[in-house]
């Protein structure tokens, strides 16, 4: 039993001795640098009150509730991922798969995914909260590192419940010393709201982990829930921490 637990422990220590530089931004997804046979756990977190709204009684929106999501990557070959995960808000359960393509040829890759969920919704004839499944389409382009420094990503999403497509625009600017700055818009969104959600933060990479800090106006976690749009401009923080883990043999 303790030579089991060593050789665990060995195997996720030296599954981080390797380049970690996978570009999805927090929202859109795309998955383009992530090695074969490797997994990726990420825990997102957005904090329902405005940085503004009486900041230093609720530590800038802090103390005021958060929407939070666990989701699992793993990368079966390259370019073809599966996933699942959970989301607070909704009580959001979700699996999804993807295909994801970039060749020398071309200056940016591509990425087909499907995503089934299902969540908790308010029935106002039922007066009660109602599970319900849903269907999500979305296919993302990738820039490659233009100047190597600049990466754009342009997506667009179906939502079946909802019968309307949605596109989210994002960029990163990559900076010295494994640091970078990104940004996300959505300029069609597939419910009536009043603002479009948007984000920016920075991006700090080490070989084993990605952490993420933004400021946005929504609270909505993933590529399906980013597209629902926000209700006001009010700025709210996020975060996001991600691990990777090498199963490949050396």
């Amino acid at each position: 039993m303790v030579n089991r637990l060593a050789a665990i422990i060995i195997m996720l220590s030296s599954s981080a001795v390797f380049s970690y530089e996978e570009k999805a931004l927090p929202d859109f997804g795309g998955n383009f640098y992530l090695p074969s046979n490797s997994l990726e756990a990420a825990f997102g977190h957005r904090f329902y009150g405005a940085v503004t709204d009486d900041p230093w009684n609720t530590l800038f929106g802090m103390g005021s509730g958060a929407n939070a999501r666990i989701n699992v990557l793993y990368t079966l070959f390259d370019g073809i991922h599966a996933d699942g995960g959970f989301t607070s808000d909704g009580h959001e359960f979700e699996v999804g798969a993807a295909y994801s393509y970039m060749s020398d040829l071309f200056p940016a890759g591509g990425q087909l995914k499907i995503q089934l969920s299902t969540d908790q919704n308010y029935d106002a004839v039922k007066n009660g909260f109602v599970r319900k499944g849903d269907l999500f389409l979305q296919l993302l382009l990738q820039s490659k590192p233009v100047l190597n420094h600049i990466i754009a990503t342009v997506a667009s999403g179906y939502d079946k419940n909802e019968k309307k497509i949605g596109i989210e625009t994002g960029a990163e600017i990559i900076l010295p010393d494994h640091i970078s700055i990104f940004g996300e818009f959505s300029p069609l969104r597939t419910k009536p709201s009043d603002e479009p959600p948007f984000n920016f933060g920075i991006r700090v990479t080490t070989y084993g982990h990605q952490f993420l800090v933004f400021a946005g106006n929504t609270t909505e976690i993933g590529p399906r829930k980013f597209l629902y749009g926000a209700w006001n401009k009010d700025l709210k923080i996020g975060f996001e921490i991600r691990r990777l883990f090498s199963f490949a043999q050396e």
